[in-house]
């Protein structure tokens, strides 16, 4: 099936027989009798993983893809070497003081690790 696009008033993604060339069905055994052709829809609601409304091995999902793994490292960095989960706190206020935290680590490794700087170097001659 040839990707048709996707219908934002509908929430669906559309697609449609291969064989259909310029509105004319090319196939010797058409499965449709629509002069169009067979049309088969997607809909994202369902199972928004399944059926996305960006068409998969597009240009724009592997621009959205690089987005999204690039959110999922700075999570698993939080949760799992920073031990965001480990913390007891009840109280939104110590949660967001940690976070805040972990951001600001995140950004010291982020800003080292372009820099040319040698840390070592620098706390053994102090």
């Amino acid at each position: 099936m040839k990707d048709r696009g996707y219908d934002y008033t509908r929430g669906r993604r559309k697609y449609y027989c291969p064989l259909v060339v310029k509105g004319v069905v090319t196939c010797d055994t058409p499965c449709s009798d629509s002069p169009y052709g067979r049309c088969v829809h997607t809909y994202t609601k369902h199972n928004p993983r399944l059926f996305p409304p960006v068409v998969r091995n597009s240009n724009e999902w592997n621009d959205v893809y690089k987005r999204r793994t690039t959110c999922e490292r700075s999570n698993k960095r939080a949760k799992e070497d920073f031990l965001l989960e480990a913390a007891k706190h009840r109280s939104t206020m110590m949660w967001t003081v940690r976070i805040y935290g972990i951001a600001m680590c995140q950004h010291m490794d982020a800003w080292y690790q372009e820099s040319n700087l040698d840390l070592s170097s620098i706390l053994l001659s102090a």
